[in-house]
């Protein structure tokens, strides 16, 4: 068996580069993983070995950042990847290509449709079919989302449209190899979650600060056309400034969590799905250059943040792994913190912070939220500027 998670998991080195390249492996690959799980995993009646090779190659890749450069140099456009579930990942994409016939088919109606309107209304000449053709989206759009919605065409009453079903996500993660597009966000009209006395902890646990109202956006923000928006911590920074809104630092998510979860929040859900299905940005920032945690409108804490990745349960039991937590959630306990986000997810919280290469290269990291599989992750390794998930907004209204 290789060595190379990458290939591992069937995929080619064209493929993975020019994902890389683009900042758009991470998603890119939860899409992918997701997928074959839910065809080789033993609750669905797959192959226990296989789905345990595939898990460790996903959670390979997601522990050893720093390596993923290295993995790409070596690897091949073969596939390099285990004959047992060759033919599984070979059926995935033919169901794609399944839903691309649907595509085409459906083109094929357009433009049947459109001579038929020209010889009612012109002399049937390739201007007026021109002139007659109902605009089509491009074919990216057609799979850009992995919703029931109808294919949209401008103009068309007469025609029934064929409906791109969803085919296990399969098309969503075909269609985040396509060109990225402007995106246009949209301004959501749903009405914030109201919650009150939200307590940040200091040093001893004592309160450090009391939010008396502070509202959070019911949903993350979404595009003009309705799917999510995904930016870098970076651009979600400058998304939010001049709105009276801003992006919640770790420390806030938690006690936001901490409070909806106590009071049985039902917003909690949609938060927990935000979770699930991406990446959720934080504002907070963390200079091991400097050992600074940074939470922006609380101010930089000083405070030892050791390197590893690890499950917080085993490594809280150690004063500086406690001390850089309970900093970095600006929580009362780290204890009784680990048991919440466990106790939130339903899985094992783990954390991730960078070793010493990675902290001379980049020491200045984004601190990023995610449920995975097996975990509740708190990745703080992530550059600022070049990884993308999404994003809800705060407004503090009493403090």
């Amino acid at each position: 068996m290789t060595d190379n998670p990458f290939a591992r998991l069937g995929l080619q080195k064209d493929l993975v580069e020019s994902l890389h390249r683009q900042g758009r492996l991470d998603d890119f690959l939860r899409t992918y993983y997701r997928n074959i799980q839910v065809h080789v995993h033993p609750d669905r009646g797959g192959d226990g070995a296989l789905a345990a090779t595939i898990n460790a190659a996903y959670n390979e890749i997601q522990r050893k950042p720093a390596s993923v450069q290295s993995w790409i140099q070596n690897m091949s456009n073969g596939h390099g990847i285990n004959p047992e579930y060759l033919e599984l990942i070979e059926g995935l994409t033919a169901k794609v290509e399944e839903l691309q016939g649907v595509e085409k088919d459906y083109r094929k109606l357009q433009e049947d449709y459109a001579i038929l309107l020209a010889s009612q209304n012109g002399d049937g000449t390739k201007a007026d079919v021109r002139r007659a053709s109902p605009k089509a989206k491009r074919k990216e759009d057609v799979f850009a989302d992995d919703s029931d919605e109808d294919i949209s065409v401008d103009d068309a009453p007469e025609v029934k449209r064929p409906r791109a079903k969803r085919v296990d996500a399969d098309a969503d993660a075909a269609a985040r190899t396509r060109k990225a597009r402007p995106e246009k966000a949209a301004h959501s009209t749903v009405e914030p979650i109201m919650l009150e006395n939200i307590i940040l902890y200091g040093r001893d646990g004592i309160p450090a600060r009391v939010y008396k109202h502070l509202e959070l956006d019911r949903e993350a923000v979404r595009r003009g056309d309705g799917r999510y928006l995904t930016k870098s911590q970076e651009e979600w920074e400058t998304y939010f400034a001049g709105s009276g809104k801003k992006l919640p630092t770790a420390a806030e998510w938690y006690a936001i969590m901490d409070q909806m979860h106590t009071t049985k929040h039902p917003a909690l859900k949609g938060i927990i799905l935000d979770l699930t299905e991406n990446w959720l940005c934080t504002s907070t920032r963390i200079n091991y250059a400097k050992n600074i945690i940074r939470h922006p409108d609380f101010g930089d804490i000083t405070t030892g943040i050791p390197s590893g990745d690890h499950w917080l349960d085993e490594v809280v039991k150690k004063k500086v792994w406690k001390d850089a937590l309970e900093m970095m959630l600006l929580a009362k306990d780290a204890h009784e913190a680990v048991k919440t986000l466990h106790a939130i997810s339903g899985k094992r919280p783990y954390i991730w912070t960078p070793d010493a290469a990675g902290r001379k290269s980049n020491p200045e990291r984004a601190v990023w939220l995610n449920i995975g599989t097996d975990w509740f992750i708190l990745n703080c390794y992530i550059d600022p500027f070049g990884s993308f998930g999404r994003a809800r907004g705060v407004r503090v209204v009493g403090a």
